[in-house]
Formats: structure tokens, C-alpha cells, sequence
């Protein structure tokens, strides 16, 4: 027999208004509404990571203390972008450590190993026992084995990748103490010296250490070229031994290859173009490296006294300093303002430009060309540059001509950021907002909104420096998390059109939305089977509900949700559902005698009635919602064999053949929880199946045709999973069985390692059936 289906369809964007089975994405305001939160009182830090191959992923750390034992268990999870698990590790450690959550005293990292990422992570902490205060940094495996502990100071720890291999690094601080005399007398000067060292988390060795004074600024890879640069702070350097005195030399960057050879040293050269007198020097800066994909550059400033006849300061000045990438001179400026911070090169005009920090931007002659808020590198092959003033949010392109203006609310609203790809996965530029007592507001090149968070607190990401915001590789939309480790569902509202394909049955469509793992009735069409709504985005199943029932024309083809594929509608898709026709019900003989009849209890109810069953105490009489029907289907070659109406709260069937099947209830908004099934035979023909109604569900009170079934006695977790649950060691080597809600039997396995795997089930909700010594125990499974 040929069951209902409905069908969905991803339907290419050029047939739109072609065919009436499309339905057109709306320009409606999308918003932000609160989802899952993360179930954990102990989060103490959260921060998002980025993998090559995992894509976004959620990271938090939770601590519990034990002070029995003087330990804190350190948990780490990894979260998928809808707060599914996806990895775990953890460490216990002394509870006199105090743990660096910033300045990357925390990271997890992924590197592809024989094709396969693989996953380590590093905690920085300080003892309280140590006089000394050093930080120190271990890495841990996957499996939560140390294999690296080096000191560190309050840069905390850097990785980058050489010859394939993963590296990390780390300063050991040491002191120097000398003796200095100059025009204003003489004493003892001391300071941080700082000094890196190289290891290698494969071999667990450390692969080199720089000269002392020397540490790691950063890793490059310029021309194919690793380049790690570093700087130095060595106070051995100092000319005079005070930093009053001459700083030709301690403010150099030496600039190594990746077999820690030194390259290049670029030194301050004081005569560069005509600088003052070096005891006229007041300071010096050390080199900042500008990269800006193709070519590298470097920015020095120092300040310098202005003195009279007398020697006496009248003033001080900045000069600024341009310089390629082997330190020959480009430019100069008199001006602290013209400090370069980042170099840009524009594709377009085939030049760089530098931005200092408050948005001016500059030729390489130091010039002033333009002042930006915000700058952007597309996938359009263009740089674009954005503006905000009092008459709203302005787009340049790399000429700075104007390109658009966008509207922005009235408040104290800051341009935060802006990007492609962070909060949709379409191209459209993002704008991000945020006003201190409004939230945050995103909107698109277009003027759509995509977030007005006013009414939550966002959790600021400390890396970018905007609100956290998680979307992974395969995911169209981003959430935004909380402080309350709330996750917010970007949400995009669609008008949604359902056609009856070419039947001509009087059907009548239901619309479910999936909340918690159960559906929940959104809205139903006519008999006609045709209605728009418009929906925010969300997971839906759809069903044909007849108006008149009579049997052999047509049953629910979301009956049990057994065919009706849940589809998350996205803001870039276009979908429609098609409903097709199938064979009628059988006649059935008035000679057969079969019968099966029964009840329905309400479980959940305030009072007691006195004719409750004992096994369902302050049970009463249930009276369904309208249109619900009991189906009977046969378990050998799934026929429906008849259907009938629930009258108040009771149902009987008659005139039916002997064999095993399948009684299946259909109450909108309610799954059944259990599989119920019959046996009809010569000497048992009269069948009384009583279903007990709860808020979750309907579930089986009594089956005179077999033994009770038990209660529910067993968890799983994850539960909604993705890839595999976890059981109890004492179900160790039971079956498990996993059926959809018309019973079909999609899994049977047994418990191996405490595990299942479900990874090749598809996304759904679930019954799971424990087979025990103990008997058969149900729960459910919501699965990604």
C-alpha cells in the first residue's frame, strides 16, 4: 500500500512565481528569540573558537572544588552551534592554582593528523605557593594526558604550525638589576626581561630558545615564508644602562626562519631622516610589523625633547616612522596621529593603505586620504570602508565614493563591527551596533534587521570584540549567546504555501512546529488542503487531517510523523510540500469477529476519580481534542486495515481479520510514546487497549493482549544527540531497540563501551526500547 507522504522540495530561487508550489522569502524583520541554555551553574569562562575542519565551535570551562581533597575539576566542553556536545576534556588541578582564562592562558586548538583533526588544549595557572608567581602552561591531549608544561608571562602562550607540525610558545621571566648614573644622579634600575622558547607537542621537546631578552611578537608566513619576529627587551642592551640613556640598540626586531636562523634584525637608527640628538630622546616604540597579505612593512615612533641654548625642555614631540620590509626608509611623519596600526591592500587600485587606530587612512607617503569607522575585506574582490555620523551608517568602496546609506535607530548606537558570513551565510554586508542600554542591532547592506537584542544581555567575545556570535560551516544562521549562557535563535520569518499536488481529495493540511522534541499545532488549512502562513524560522512536519471521516479514502500522511521528514526552513530556502493520493481502505468481512477497544485516561488531572485504575492513580476520563482518530495497521506488510473516531473518550473497532498489528493514535499536538501492538487470534478476538494521556504524550495503560508494559526506568545522554548516546554501565550488553513513533524497528544494537552510536539515524524523535533482565524499558531520543 502507498503511503502519504509530504514532500519536501529545495527548489531552485529561478523558479520563483513560475510555480504555485513556491513560496517567497519575506522581507519581514528578522529577529532573535531565546533557545536552549546551557544546563551548567559552573561555567566559568566561555569563548568561541574557530577550527579549519570543525568550523565554530562554543568553548566553556567549568570548575568544581573539592576542598576535602584540596582539588578543582577542570571541565572543558566544546559545544555545536545549537549547544549539542561536541567535545570533552578535563584535568584536576591543586586548588592553590589560580587559572589565566585571558590573555590566551586558555585555547584549544585542532591539527589535522593523517587526515583527521585532532584536538589539544592548554590551561595557564599560578600557584599560590610560589613566591615567584610564574605562570605555567600545560597541554593536554584529547585524552586529557599532559604533554608539555613551560613558563609563560602575561602574553600567555602562542601555537602556529611549521613543516606540518604543531608548535607552541612560550616566555620565561627573568630580571636584570644595573647600575646607572646620568645628569640627575645614580641608583639601580630593574626589569622584566622576557624570553621565548619553541616546543614541539609531538615530540614533546622543546625545539629552540631565542637569545635572552628575545620573545615572539608573531608568526608570519610572508611569500610562502615562515617568519617569526620577535623583539627585544634585554636591558644588558642600554648604552648607558638606564632607559634615560641612549636606545639605539635594546628596541630591535630580529626576524627568524622556521629553523630559527635569524633572517633580518631590524635596529632603530637614530639618524633616520635627521632624527634629533639621541640624548634628546625622550622614548622609542618597538617595531610593529604591517602585513597586508602580499607584502610586509614596518611602523617605529619615538618622542623626542625640544631644548633651548640651555639645555632646558621647552616641549616634546612624536616623530613617526614608515619602513619596508628590510627597514629602508618609506616616510616619515611629525605627527603621533600618523602611527600606522594595520596595512590594506586595496585589489582594485593595486596600492596599500594604512588605517591608525581611530580610522584615518593614509597612503604610504603618510598622507591623509579618507577617515573611516570600520574597514572590510569582501569576497567581492574589494575593500570597503564604512562610516557612521548623524545621518546613519555610510558605505565607500576603494575610490571612498559613496556607494549607500543605512538607516540606524535613534541612541547612542557605535558601529561595532562589520562582515560577510557571521550572522547569515548569504554574502550581504553586516553591520553590527551596540548602545550600552539598547543591546545590539545588526542589520544588512540591504536594511534588513537581523538582531535588535534589547531586551537581553549579550556575552561579549573577547577575541573579536563583539557579541558572540556562533554559526557553524553548515548552519545558514548564527545564535547569539547571553550572559546567561542562554542560546538566542536567529529567527527569519517566511510565507509558506501548501498546495495539494494533483489530488483532488478533500484534504485538510496541519502545520506542527517541533518544540522540546514534541509537536506543537501551528495552524490548518481548509478542506481544500491550500493556506500561506508565515513562519519564523524553526523545524516543522506537516500532516493531512481528514474534515469528514469515513474510511476508505485517505489517512493522516504525518500520522505519527512516520513519513513527514522534519525540514528546518532557513532564510535562503525555498520549499514547498506536495501531497499525494493513495489506494483506499480495505472492505472489511462481517464475518470476522476480531474486535479492539479501549479507553483513554487523563494522567495529569488535579482530582481522583474512584473508577481510576490502580496502576493509574488520579486518572480521569479523557476527552481528546477533535479529529482524533485510532488507526489500525497491520505489522507484516503495513496495510491500514481500518480507522476510526475517538466519541468522548473511548473507541472500538469491529469486524476485523485475525494477525498482528500496529494500533496507532493520532491526536494532533501529542506523540504516542509507546508502541502499542495486537495480536488478534481464534481464541482471543476481543482486545481492550487503554491509552493513558499526559502533557508529553499518550502512552499505553493497559494491553489486555500482553504483559504491561514498564515505565520508563532508563536515560540516555546527549539526548537531543547527534553522532552517539551514552547509557548506564548497568545496562552494559543489553539490546537496545530504536523506533519511529509508528513503531517501525530503525536499530537494534547492543550496548557495547557504555555506548551507541546513532549517527546514521535520520534527525527525529524517537523511541528507544531497553531489553533487560529486569524487563523492557522505554525512553525517548530526539536525534540531530
Amino acid at each position: 500500500m502507498k503511503r502519504l507522504p509530504s514532500v519536501f522540495k529545495q527548489l531552485p530561487t529561478c523558479l520563483f512565481g513560475v510555480c504555485c508550489l513556491l513560496f517567497a522569502n519575506t522581507t519581514l524583520a528578522q529577529t532573535y528569540q531565546p533557545g536552549i541554555q546551557l544546563d551548567d551553574s559552573l561555567v566559568v569562562f566561555v569563548k568561541k573558537c574557530s577550527f579549519p575542519q570543525a568550523g565554530e565551535k562554543l568553548v566553556t570551562v567549568s570548575t568544581q572544588e573539592d576542598t576535602s581533597a584540596k582539588t578543582q575539576m577542570l571541565t572543558v566542553r566544546l559545544y555545536n552551534d545549537d549547544l549539542s556536545l561536541y567535545r570533552v576534556f578535563g584535568t584536576t588541578r591543586p586548588l592553590t592554582d589560580w587559572i589565566m582564562y585571558m590573555h590566551n592562558g586558555f585555547d584549544v586548538v585542532e591539527h589535522v593528523e593523517q587526515d583527521e583533526p585532532v584536538y589539544y588544549w592548554m590551561v595557564t595557572s599560578v600557584s599560590d605557593l610560589d613566591t615567584t608567581y610564574t605562570n605555567y602552561t600545560t597541554v593536554f591531549d584529547e585524552s586529557n594526558n599532559p604533554l608539555l608544561t613551560f613558563p609563560v608571562s602575561f602574553h600567555g602562550h602562542q601555537t602556529f604550525i611549521a613543516d606540518g607540525k604543531l608548535k607552541v610558545a612560550g616566555e620565561a621571566v627573568t630580571w636584570d638589576t644595573v647600575h646607572y648614573t646620568n645628569e640627575m644622579g645614580s641608583g639601580w634600575y630593574t626589569m622584566q626581561v622576557l624570553t621565548t622558547s619553541i616546543f614541539d607537542v609531538a615530540t614533546k621537546t622543546k625545539e629552540a630558545t631565542f637569545p635572552k631578552g628575545t620573545y615572539l611578537h608573531n608568526v608570519l608566513t610572508v611569500n610562502d615564508t615562515l617568519m617569526m619576529l620577535t623583539r627585544n627587551l634585554n636591558m644588558e642592551l642600554y648604552q648607558n644602562g638606564h632607559p634615560l640613556g641612549s636606545k639605539a640598540t635594546c628596541m630591535n626586531m630580529t626576524v627568524y626562519g622556521a629553523d630559527y636562523q635569524p633572517l633580518k634584525t631590524l635596529s632603530f637608527d637614530i639618524d633616520l631622516f635627521g632624527a634629533p640628538n639621541k640624548d634628546a630622546i625622550n622614548y622609542v616604540t618597538s617595531w610593529e610589523p604591517l602585513f597586508d597579505g602580499q607584502r610586509l612593512f614596518f611602523s617605529h615612533q619615538m618622542n623626542y625633547y625640544i631644548k633651548d641654548e640651555q639645555n632646558m625642555i621647552l616641549d616634546n614631540r612624536d616623530r613617526v616612522f614608515l619602513t619596508d620590509a628590510n627597514g629602508n626608509p618609506l616616510a616619515h611623519a611629525d605627527n603621533g596621529v600618523y602611527n600606522p596600526s594595520e596595512a590594506l591592500w586595496l585589489p582594485n587600485q593595486h596600492q596599500t593603505v594604512f588605517l591608525n587606530y581611530n580610522g584615518l587612512v593614509m597612503n604610504a607617503t603618510l598622507d591623509s586620504l579618507f577617515v573611516c569607522s570600520k574597514t572590510m575585506v569582501s569576497d567581492r574582490d574589494s575593500v570597503y570602508f564604512f562610516l557612521q555620523d548623524e545621518a546613519g551608517a555610510h558605505v565607500y568602496d576603494e575610490t571612498f565614493a559613496r556607494m549607500m546609506t543605512l538607516d540606524i535607530p535613534e541612541g547612542n548606537w557605535s558601529l561595532n563591527s562589520t562582515s560577510q558570513y557571521r550572522v547569515n551565510s548569504d554574502s550581504l554586508f553586516e553591520l553590527v551596533f551596540y548602545d550600552w542600554e539598547k543591546g545590539v542591532y545588526i542589520i544588512n547592506e540591504k536594511g534588513h534587521v537581523l538582531a535588535n537584542t534589547a531586551d537581553l544581555q549579550v556575552l561579549w567575545d573577547g577575541t573579536e570584540n563583539g557579541p558572540l556570535l556562533i554559526r557553524g560551516k553548515n548552519r545558514l544562521y548564527a545564535n547569539i549567546l547571553d550572559d546567561s549562557n542562554t542560546l538566542w535563535q536567529h529567527t527569519a520569518p517566511l510565507t509558506v504555501k501548501v498546495v495539494n499536488g494533483e489530488t483532488t481529495l478533500p484534504l485538510a493540511v496541519q502545520l506542527f512546529e517541533i518544540i522540546n522534541g514534541g509537536p506543537v499545532l501551528v495552524d490548518a488549512s481548509e478542506a481544500t488542503g491550500l493556506f500561506e502562513k508565515v513562519l519564523p524560522e524553526g523545524t516543522y512536519v506537516l500532516r493531512t487531517q481528514p474534515k469528514d471521516l469515513y474510511p476508505g479514502t485517505y489517512f493522516p500522511s504525518g500520522l505519527l510523523w512516520e513519513d513527514a521528514q522534519p525540514l528546518t526552513f532557513t532564510t535562503d530556502s525555498a520549499v514547498s510540500v506536495e501531497i499525494e493520493q493513495i489506494p483506499a481502505l480495505p472492505t472489511l468481512s462481517s464475518q470476522d469477529l476480531g474486535v479492539v477497544s479501549g479507553t483513554f485516561l487523563e494522567v495529569d488531572a488535579p482530582t481522583a476519580k474512584a473508577n481510576a485504575p490502580a496502576s493509574l492513580r488520579g486518572a480521569v476520563p479523557y476527552v481528546p481534542f477533535e479529529h482524533t482518530h485510532i488507526y489500525l495497521k497491520r505489522v507484516d506488510n503495513q496495510a491500514l486495515i481500518a480507522v476510526t473516531a475517538v466519541n468522548v473518550n473511548t473507541y472500538r473497532m469491529e469486524h476485523l481479520p485475525s494477525g498482528q498489528y500496529q494500533v496507532l493514535v493520532d491526536m494532533p499536538g501529542k506523540p504516542l510514546l509507546d508502541t502499542a501492538t495486537v495480536q488478534l487470534t481464534e481464541g482471543n478476538k476481543d482486545i481492550q487497549l487503554n491509552f493513558a494521556v499526559a502533557v508529553d504524550g499518550i502512552s499505553i495503560a493497559y494491553n489486555s493482549a500482553i504483559q504491561p508494559l514498564r515505565s520508563v526506568e532508563f536515560s540516555v545522554y546527549p539526548n537531543p544527540a547527534v553522532d552517539h548516546i551514552q547509557i548506564d554501565t548497568r545496562w552494559e550488553g543489553c539490546r537496545l531497540d530504536a523506533c519511529d513513533l509508528s513503531g517501525r524497528l530503525l536499530l537494534s544494537t547492543t550496548v557495547t563501551n557504555n555506548r551507541v552510536d546513532v549517527g546514521k539515524m535520520a534527525p527525529g524523535l524517537y523511541l528507544l526500547h531497553l531489553h533487560t533482565l529486569e524487563g523492557t524499558f522505554t525512553t525517548r531520543l530526539i536525534k540531530y
